[in-house]
């Protein structure tokens, strides 16, 4: 039904507040239609008529948004990733008519219904049948026969389906999704989990959260740039690599097996018989000696050449390897 003058009149006396909001652009009608039908000129059966406020669609999706948002992100239209694909869920529901609470009544100019519009079942008033004649000369459009049904079992809570032709079978494959994401995207921003909570800890450094803004928490999400997780970890990796000062762990182990390796003092002692040398045993101890000091000061971390390559190398390895690749992106 129209918001015609002689209703809101109706409606302003008994039910104030729904005539007086704006955004209430029409009424459904709740009440079975056998329950009005004016038989051999007698008054319907029912004595009242259920009225159902219509309202923007983009209200309904709000609302559902909300559970999945927290304070700050409310008043600047920000949902996460994740929050997306419930609300593209419950939108898809809602233009089926699949949602309870809602009745969704796609715009169409020639009937009088512009916009994208939804019925908010709970929000409904009774007036009674004396004001018959002012709603009939309200309506401007009837839902077809399934329709009908769907309605009145949304209404009353049944627990059988009712079965309606649904949005793509209308429309066409995909167009479902098609109009529930146009109607998504016009609401809200959307932004990535991690942006968030990168943001979050970023603010969290100065002052507790609450202390800001939701402006202020927006424009630090907004302005936050997104490290891949795969270069978050090679940064890890690489400080955790400096922190463990491991050039001098190699040392040390390197330094400890040449001092122990009787082979190799063996070997350097054969060299130094063959080349004359008086006392081979002594010589070979001074040159194990000379190697482990030479070692000892070029396995070094702070001063070891090409240091950073190896650590790059030894990083990216890891980081590419197809399996590691698969746990951290």
């Amino acid at each position: 039904m129209a918001k015609t003058p002689d209703l809101i009149s109706v409606l302003a006396k008994w039910h104030p507040y729904y005539a007086e909001q704006s955004d209430y652009r029409g009424f459904l009608v709740l009440t079975q239609t056998c329950d009005l039908a004016r038989r051999d000129g007698q008054p319907p059966s029912s004595r009242y008529v259920t009225i159902a406020a219509i309202r923007p669609v983009e209200e309904a999706i709000r609302r559902e948004a909300r559970k999945h948002q927290i304070w700050w992100q409310e008043p600047n239209s920000v949902v996460s990733e994740k929050g997306k694909d419930a609300l593209l869920l419950f939108t898809d529901r809602l233009l089926d008519n699949n949602e309870p609470g809602y009745f969704y009544l796609h715009e169409d100019v020639s009937l009088g219904l512009s916009g994208h519009n939804c019925a908010f079942l709970a929000l409904s008033v009774a007036l009674r049948t004396c004001h018959y004649d002012l709603c009939f000369r309200a309506k401007v459009a009837q839902l077809k026969e399934p329709f009908q049904a769907k309605l009145g079992w949304l209404t009353g809570n049944m627990y059988s389906r009712v079965g309606t032709e649904e949005w793509d079978d209308n429309y066409g494959v995909g167009k479902k999704r098609e109009q529930s994401k146009d109607l998504v995207d016009d609401l809200f921003v959307f932004v990535p989990s991690e942006r968030i909570e990168q943001a979050r800890k970023d603010l969290t450094k100065a002052k507790k959260l609450d202390e800001y803004s939701p402006a202020e928490i927006f424009e630090a999400v907004c302005s936050k740039k997104i490290v891949p997780r795969t270069t978050q970890f090679a940064a890890a990796a690489k400080a955790a690599m400096d922190a463990s000062n491991f050039i001098d762990r190699i040392c040390g182990r390197l330094v400890g097996q040449i001092q122990n390796d009787a082979a190799l003092a063996g070997e350097l002692g054969e060299a130094l018989k063959q080349a004359g040398d008086q006392m081979p045993e002594q010589a070979a101890s001074v040159l194990v000696a000379a190697i482990r000091r030479a070692l000892r000061r070029h396995l070094v971390d702070k001063s070891f050449e090409g240091r950073e390559k190896i650590v790059d190398f030894i990083v990216n390895t890891i980081k590419t390897d197809p399996e590691v690749h698969g746990l951290i992106s």
